[in-house]
């Protein structure tokens, strides 16, 4: 269900509050619209897995200078309270209307935000220590190890709603973690980058080294999973190697480095949508390099005849956004 959209600086900021109730309260994990209209939204509140609190529904009424909240069911009273509205939320509102912040994106809109923090949860406890304790490369495990597990949680999550075996390429795997933890959790697969890390030594034979020469690679044939995971020179290329590989083989990206096919990125050259405009603190509206590539990126998608999603990953990353194509 798409996010609703409103106007005013009020309307702005209640958008943060009805998408993003987790910067508000501690107990909250996230939240999903159902159902939206001009005057009328209905959202399900998810606690985190660790307060047992059931996740919720919510209606959020909006009149003329008033909202009015209700909330269904028993679960809320252990969240929220009538003091919190008035001690908390509409001072919050307040405070955001007066540095006149607007929402961005909400995360994990295309996963189960139950499951999520469940598979999450077992893969830290499974993977985590073990990965911090013999990481072999120069960058900062904390920073990894706890990405590359957020970002299998959430594969996992959208593999859940498939009934076909997955069988999946991650391209320019770097350090291998991602591969290791989704084989490891019983899914067929290999990584593949231009060079071997120190990492590899550590996990099965689940790597090659190997250079992808995109204008002649002919596709990989049994594959319905493509990853890119800041896959750089390789991520506008993705959709074309999907299309040559079958008609079933979907992709998972996450745009980092831009570069357009044959080269750098340079928007000054590329095609602009009207899509994923911010505002900046004068109310202009504006388009950052970063954003302006996702747009580009996902027009190479269609262009290949591929339906895509956007989403936000819950990533140590500012580079968060990812892209879902299907057939």
């Amino acid at each position: 269900m798409g996010a609703p959209t409103m106007s005013s600086p009020f309307d702005a900021v209640l958008l943060i509050w009805i998408n993003k109730p987790q910067v508000l309260h501690k107990l909250i994990f996230g939240s999903k619209v159902t159902q939206h209209g001009d005057k009328l939204i209905k959202r399900k509140i998810y606690p985190k897995l660790s307060t047992s609190i059931e996740p919720f529904d919510e209606t959020i009424e909006k009149g003329i200078g008033r909202i009015l909240i209700t909330q269904i069911g028993e679960s809320e009273s252990q969240i929220f309270g009538k003091d919190w509205f008035i001690s908390k939320l509409q001072l919050k509102l307040n405070t955001w209307i007066s540095q006149r912040l607007s929402s961005t994106p909400s995360s994990l809109k295309l996963v189960d935000l139950n499951l999520y923090q469940l598979i999450y949860r077992e893969l830290k406890k499974k993977y985590g220590d073990m990965l911090l304790q013999n990481w072999a490369e120069k960058t900062d495990p904390m920073k990894h190890v706890f990405e590359d597990l957020a970002i299998a949680a959430y594969l996992l999550c959208l593999w859940e709603k498939t009934s076909q075996p997955i069988n999946f390429i991650d391209i320019g795997c770097g350090n291998g973690l991602l591969v290791f933890i989704l084989t490891s959790e019983g899914h067929k697969g290999i990584g593949i980058d231009m060079r071997r890390r120190k990492s590899w030594d550590n996990f099965p034979n689940i790597f090659r080294e190997e250079v992808i020469l995109p204008t002649s690679c002919s596709g990989f044939a049994d594959v319905n999973w493509l990853i890119g995971n800041h896959s750089d020179e390789l991520t506008p290329w993705l959709p074309v190697l999907a299309l040559r590989s079958n008609i079933m083989c979907n992709v998972f990206v996450i745009p980092c480095c831009p570069f357009s096919l044959y080269q750098k990125y340079d928007p000054s050259v590329v095609h602009w949508s009207s899509m994923s405009n911010s505002i900046n603190a004068n109310g202009t509206r504006l388009k950052s390099r970063y954003w302006a590539y996702l747009d580009y990126i996902e027009n190479l998608y269609h262009e290949c005849g591929y339906l895509t999603e956007r989403d936000v990953l819950r990533i140590p990353s500012t580079k968060k956004v990812s892209l879902v194509q299907f057939p």
